[in-house]
C-alpha cells in the first residue's frame, strides 16, 4: 500500500484497496475480508462526481445508487442502508462558515422508502447516526441545503458513541484544518464490514465493523494521499489523537 502510494499510482487504486478492506495492516484479513459479490467489481467511474471526486467515482455491487447532492455525493447500498462511500471537496473557504442549516435526520427522498435507513432503526440502539460527510464540512455560503442534505440518512452510518463523538470527530476537525493549510482537500469516507454481518436491532440497517476515510491533496500535479481506518472500539488517548496508529498508507 505504501509503495502505491509513494509512486503517486491512481487515487482511486488506493479507494479500490480500502474498499475490499486490504492493506489495513492492525487488522486480520479474516476481520475484514470482503464480501465475495462486491470483490471483483470495484472500478471508478468517469465524468461523475465533479469537484468531489475528479478522480471519478467507486462503484460496488449491482445494489449501489449514485445520488449527487450540492456538496458531496454518495454512492448508497439499499441493502446495508447506508453508504458504502460519501466524496467531498472542502475548500479553505468552507471552513468556519456559519451554521445555517438543523440536523433534522430524514430518508433520503431520492431512495425507495426499503431502501432507506429511518429513525426508528436507530432509537435506542446504542449507535449514533453517523455522519459521513460532516454536517461542519459541507457548509456553503448563504445556502442551508448541503447542511439539510448532510442529514439525510444516506450521509449516515451506525457508529457507536464513543467514536462518533471522539476519536472521528477529531479526524474530521483535523480534516478541515488541513483545507485550510492546503487551500483544499478531497476525501472518501464510509464503511468496512466484516463477514461476521450484525445489524441494528430493527433488522434493516448494516453496523460496520470499523470506518474509513481516504484525504487526498494536491502538491505540484501530484497527489498526496493519507487513509485511515477506525474500527468502533477506536479510543481517544493522546497517543490515539496524533492518528497514527489508525494510518493504513
Amino acid at each position: 500500500m505504501r509503495r502505491y502510494i509513494r509512486q503517486h499510482i491512481s487515487v482511486f487504486t488506493l479507494l479500490a484497496f480500502v474498499l475490499l478492506e486490504c492493506g489495513a495492516p492492525s487488522h486480520t484479513d479474516a476481520e475484514y475480508s470482503p464480501e465475495p459479490e462486491n470483490a471483483s467489481i470495484v472500478r471508478s467511474v468517469p465524468g461523475h462526481g465533479s469537484d468531489n471526486a475528479p478522480w471519478g467515482l467507486p462503484v460496488c455491487g449491482p445494489s449501489l445508487r449514485i445520488l449527487p447532492r450540492i456538496a458531496f455525493t454518495v454512492g448508497h447500498d439499499g441493502n446495508k442502508r447506508q453508504p458504502l462511500w460519501v466524496a467531498y471537496n472542502i475548500k479553505a473557504e468552507y471552513v468556519g462558515l456559519p451554521k445555517l442549516g438543523k440536523r433534522k435526520f430524514k430518508p433520503d427522498p431520492d431512495l425507495p422508502a426499503e431502501e432507506s435507513a429511518k429513525g426508528s432503526d436507530y432509537k435506542n440502539s446504542g449507535y449514533d447516526r453517523g455522519h459521513m460527510a460532516p454536517f461542519a464540512s459541507v457548509r456553503r455560503k448563504n445556502n442551508p441545503k448541503p447542511e439539510y442534505e448532510s442529514c439525510y440518512f444516506s450521509n449516515i452510518c451506525p457508529q457507536k458513541p464513543s467514536l462518533n463523538r471522539q476519536i472521528w470527530r477529531l479526524l474530521e476537525e483535523r480534516v478541515r484544518e488541513w483545507a485550510k493549510k492546503y487551500g483544499e482537500v478531497w476525501v472518501v469516507t464510509g464503511p468496512v464490514f466484516s463477514q461476521d454481518i450484525k445489524t441494528l436491532p430493527s433488522g434493516r440497517v448494516t453496523i460496520p465493523k470499523a470506518c474509513y476515510k481516504i484525504v487526498v491533496r494536491m502538491e505540484n500535479k501530484n497527489p498526496k494521499v493519507l487513509a485511515f481506518i477506525m474500527s468502533q472500539e477506536a479510543t481517544s488517548t493522546a497517543e490515539d489523537k496524533r492518528f497514527m496508529k489508525f494510518l493504513v498508507s
